[in-house]
């Protein structure tokens, strides 16, 4: 099977979440992990430049892309210079852990 295509039955296998935390990358399948590793990393990416990472076309990177912006993974921008689509990590808000009461 393609590598293309293996990567869109792990893509589709993810639940639909409301952003992810770093933790959550250790969950994901074993073939998605380097696309968010890289983000982490990179903090964005284009479509020409997922495609050239990760040894796809530039139209299997968008589909592939779009798909996680769908779910919930990502999120996309296109740049008002060139026109280009960046893929950014959808970061979910951490439930910020507040201190017990005070005892009166």
């Amino acid at each position: 099977m393609e590598k293309f295509d293996l990567l869109r039955q792990e893509m589709e296998g993810c639940p639909p979440v409301d952003g992810i935390v770093a933790s959550d990358i250790m969950t994901l399948p074993e073939g998605l992990r380097p696309i968010f590793n890289r983000l982490v990393r990179k903090r964005a990416l284009t479509v020409v430049e997922f495609a050239s990472e990760f040894g796809l076309t530039p139209d299997q990177a968008r589909q592939l892309g779009d798909g996680l912006v769908q779910r919930g993974y990502l999120k996309s921008e296109v740049r008002e210079t060139d026109g280009e689509t960046v893929y950014r990590l959808r970061l979910a808000r951490t439930r910020q852990l507040r201190p017990p009461p005070a005892p009166a």
